[in-house]
């Protein structure tokens, strides 16, 4: 289940490369929001699940959310597909420290130590040098960084909200949030740009179902590993699709990205464990 979702999120980020040139963010974001509450709407209204008691939050949610998706979409039309998905796992990495300051989590050494070597691979892979740091990937940190923060969002949505409530609103706030940037530099899809666009969201909704699933089934510390099989998808679909050739800087930093965040989820998942068995972890 997980490794099927991880291949349908590379599907999704493929497709929106495969958009490059024709339609601008913007406008993907827009109609990526307006296929998402178009499928959901009639499951929401079936279910009685459109009305929701915490409407600030879930404006928060898309606010945040809808300013992650346009960082990574942007990501995605200018980086190679493999660099984009290597920093997008950097988002654990920013949700321990959000936690820091939002949950009132209190982080050991280990965790810091795995939070800052990742931030070091994540430096590497923005490939500091003569030719100065990457824009694209600058926005893909910041879509990472916007994505925990979500994640503190949805914790707390999650405790009174369902899923569907969650999702349809969000994709509300994408079509109200981006309907004026989109129409600005609106550009009619074509037959095969409808068509990818459809996929895409497809493929998205695939994703959401396979990964939420799939950690639903198993645990976590042994589903970890099979998550970050996204990269190998990425990768292959970069070679095959837009000759992307992973170079040093890429293979160097999806290394030390992957190995913190790794670390980060096994050392999370124990801690879980001690603290319902009754335990503690003073050096977590």
């Amino acid at each position: 289940m997980i490794a099927s979702g991880t291949l349908f999120v590379a599907f999704q980020g493929a497709g929106i490369k495969l958009l490059d040139g024709s339609l601008g963010w913007e406008q993907i974001v827009f109609l990526r929001s307006l296929i998402l509450a178009a499928f959901l709407a009639p499951i929401v209204v079936f279910r009685r699940a459109v009305s929701t008691s915490r409407p600030l939050l879930h404006a928060s949610r898309g606010i945040i959310g809808i300013a992650a998706m346009s960082c990574m979409v942007y990501a995605l039309l200018e980086a190679p597909l493999a660099d984009v998905t290597a920093i997008s796992f950097s988002r654990a990495l920013f949700v321990v420290i959000l936690a820091i300051f939002i949950l009132r989590e209190t982080v050991g050494w280990r965790r810091w130590s795995a939070v800052i070597v990742g931030f070091v691979g994540v430096v590497l892979m923005l490939r500091p040098g003569e030719d100065g740091i990457s824009v694209a990937l600058l926005f893909a940190v910041g879509g990472a960084f916007l994505g925990a923060w979500v994640v503190m969002i949805l914790k707390a949505l999650s405790t009174t909200e369902s899923a569907e409530t969650i999702v349809f609103w969000f994709g509300i706030s994408g079509i109200v949030l981006m309907a004026v940037p989109a129409g600005l530099n609106w550009q009619w899809p074509t037959a095969w740009e409808w068509l990818l666009l459809l996929a895409l969201s497809a493929a998205g909704s695939l994703a959401q179902y396979f990964l939420v699933r799939g950690w639903s089934l198993g645990e976590a510390s042994a589903l970890a590993p099979v998550a970050y099989a996204q990269l190998v998808w990425a990768t292959i679909l970069g070679i095959v699709l837009f000759d992307e050739l992973p170079d040093e800087w890429t293979i160097g930093g999806a290394v030390i990205i992957v190995v913190s965040t790794l670390y980060i989820a096994i050392r999370e998942n124990r801690r879980k464990i001690r603290q319902a068995s009754g335990g503690g972890d003073p050096a977590i």
